[in-house]
């Protein structure tokens, strides 16, 4: 993408997504993984005291919208990288996303480096 894109709020496409308790957001994309070839765009929109999704980190940061009147509002810049691995602390689990792999394994299951080698 080499130029600017213009966009009111209320004229993306919304996205809701509610699967289980607790966890709930609107998603509205700004700049699609097709549109870019390094970082994608989207605003996220969390209901009072909900979270977009369960704690993790690669990004270092925790969004839960600990309001009970107000929506929470925030942009996300993701970078499209070929592979990406996000750590599940409460819930002790590891996830490898990207390039069609996308699978979650319970961290008990950790080996040794050099194991069946």
């Amino acid at each position: 993408m080499s130029e600017f894109k213009h966009s009111s709020i209320d004229e993306l496409p919304v996205r809701h997504v509610c699967e289980h308790d607790g966890y709930e957001y609107f998603q509205k994309v700004f700049v699609r993984r097709s549109e870019a070839s390094h970082c994608v765009v989207n605003i996220f929109e969390i209901p009072p005291m909900k979270s977009a999704f369960p704690y993790h980190y690669h990004h270092n940061n925790e969004v839960t919208n600990d309001s009970k009147t107000e929506k929470l509002i925030y942009i996300d810049f993701d970078t499209s990288n070929e592979i990406d691995v996000t750590v599940y602390p409460d819930s002790d689990k590891i996830a490898i996303w990207g390039k069609g792999v996308n699978r979650i394994f319970r961290n008990p299951d950790q080996v040794s480096y050099y194991e069946n080698e």
